[in-house]
């Protein structure tokens, strides 16, 4: 990878590149995935003020959106899952992955209203991973508020509808134990 970069960082000296939005992307990538959120970081807001088409951008904003929430910047998570939101789902669940990354936000900030607000949204219809981690959060939420009948309702319906998503579930059966040890039961 670095003997790549370094090959990046030659291509980016040209923003007239045809290849310049792809090599920004691509380097924020591997500092991602290099755990380098700040750097990353760095060529995602790049790219998104880079960006020629949807694509280019929708890829910036979900950059964006993870990096931030790994650096717990929740001002800049929500902004750029906003913008996804509003965008619509120009991939496959982006709606879905924003209103998760909102919630969690949310979450952080201990905004437990807004984040009942986004996990329900995204549970209503959400049928793929993001929906069955928020419900998980759901229940979650309502087991530490002491809500431990409606905790034990969202935990139903995350084995439910959810049964093929097998780290959430497991989580579940956990959460089920506890909110049962709770009530005494």
């Amino acid at each position: 990878p670095f003997q790549a970069q370094a090959h990046y960082q030659q291509t980016l000296q040209d923003r007239t590149s045809h290849f310049y939005s792809k090599v920004l992307l691509r380097l924020a990538t591997l500092h991602y995935q290099q755990k380098s959120f700040a750097q990353a970081l760095q060529y995602f807001e790049a790219l998104q003020e880079a960006a020629r088409n949807k694509k280019e951008t929708y890829y910036a904003l979900e950059g964006i959106m993870r990096t931030s929430h790994a650096l717990q910047q929740y001002d800049k998570v929500d902004q750029s899952a906003t913008r996804i939101i509003a965008q619509g789902n120009l991939a496959v669940n982006a709606t879905n992955e924003a209103l998760l990354f909102l919630s969690k936000s949310a979450i952080q900030r201990k905004d437990r209203t807004k984040a009942m607000k986004h996990l329900q949204q995204l549970t209503q219809g959400g049928k793929d991973k993001y929906a069955a981690e928020g419900q998980y959060l759901l229940a979650t939420l309502h087991y530490e508020a002491g809500e431990h009948t409606q905790s034990l309702e969202a935990l139903f319906v995350l084995n439910q509808r959810f049964p093929i998503y097998k780290a959430w579930t497991s989580k579940g059966f956990l959460l089920i134990a506890d909110n049962y040890l709770a009530l005494k039961d």
